[in-house]
């Protein structure tokens, strides 16, 4: 009986902890369209390697074979802000000098006090 108790004591207090997570944060963002700038664009090959990594079978580190896919870097700025995003459809579609439109979002606590710099992300549709 007392593990019964206990149990459903436990998943209540997760329950109100996770409630409390979503519920807590009252801050609010704006997000405005921004032309950025296409800064550097970077391919680098797939390629295996012979390295130490977690062998999740054996559930040990081991000296192997591992796999590492292609990667598409494409480096964007707006203002003081750079980020490079692993996309190929970024670098097979924009050049370096290119403009792109990108989702800028500000983020600000209760006093409205601005929390980032900004994030900004590519928008959905690629021109």
């Amino acid at each position: 009986m007392s593990k019964k108790i206990f149990r459903i004591t436990s998943l209540f207090l997760v329950i109100a902890m996770i409630a409390t997570v979503f519920t807590g944060c009252a801050s609010r963002h704006e997000t405005a369209v921004v032309n950025a700038v296409v800064t550097e664009k970077n391919f680098v090959d797939d390629e295996y390697k012979y390295c130490w990594h977690y062998n999740i079978i054996h559930a040990d580190y081991r000296w192997g074979f591992k796999y590492f896919p292609s990667e598409y870097n494409v480096t964007l700025k707006y203002n003081n802000i750079t980020q490079t995003y692993n996309n190929k459809s970024l670098y097979n579609n924009y050049e370096e000098g290119d403009i792109i439109e990108v989702d800028f979002t500000q983020y600000y606590d209760e006093e409205d006090k601005l929390i980032t710099d900004g994030i900004y992300a590519p928008s959905i549709s690629l021109r």
